[in-house]
């Protein structure tokens, strides 16, 4: 499998300008909540495809992405504070978690069942 230096480039660039003025991470530090800047970073991590890079590239991705859940639970409570409705924000945030966890849980454990199918055998309904 080739790496695609290409594809983490492009991966890096998008979540970067999440942290500048257009950015869900950089308004969110202004305490503003903008709901496509979060729409816009949950479709740059779903299009993470852990099969399509090799095990360096996957530890680059993991680094690049793991930290995201916790700065936006730290800034949800700020947006909270000012403006934004609790709800909304959290339920985004939820989202990115989740989708983190799994992209992380593909990323780290290319050779095990996808996150979810590994949560419904742990945890069955």
């Amino acid at each position: 499998m080739e790496p695609d230096a290409a594809g983490i480039a492009d991966i890096r660039e998008a979540i970067g300008e999440e942290f500048g003025p257009d950015g869900l991470f950089y308004n969110m530090r202004k305490m503003k909540f903008l709901k496509i800047a979060a729409v816009r970073t949950l479709e740059v991590i779903r299009r993470i495809d852990a099969e399509s890079y090799d095990e360096a590239s996957r530890k680059e991705l993991a680094l690049l992405i793991w930290e995201l859940p916790s700065l936006m639970l730290f800034w949800r409570d700020r947006c909270v504070q000012t403006e934004g409705d609790e709800l909304e924000i959290g339920r985004y945030a939820l989202e990115i978690k989740r989708l983190i966890d799994e992209k992380m849980h593909a990323l780290l454990n290319p050779d095990t069942a996808t996150y979810r199918e590994s949560r419904a055998r742990k945890y069955p309904e």
